[in-house]
């Protein structure tokens, strides 16, 4: 019983810094995706297109260089 409480705990313990590298990585797509987005193409100056279609090939890369961490947030900030 008590052997069956350590593993239990050790497995407990073991997960929080994944779920805390998660949550950081998850912050930064977030950030990035905020300081990227929102914008209307429409409005932005040859430069300016030139500017966004380079900060947005940042973003994508940042989310694929997060791999599957990178994906489910990108789920929960579709969700949202």
């Amino acid at each position: 019983m008590q052997r069956c409480q350590l593993f239990a705990a050790f497995l407990l313990l073991s997960a929080v810094p994944l779920t805390y590298a998660q949550a950081t990585g998850c912050a930064a797509i977030q950030t990035a995706k905020r300081e990227t987005y929102g914008f209307q193409p429409s409005l932005l100056s040859d430069a300016g297109r030139k500017t966004k279609s380079t900060a947005m090939d940042r973003f994508w890369n940042l989310v694929k260089s997060s791999g599957p961490s990178g994906i489910d947030c990108m789920r929960q900030l579709i969700v949202q």
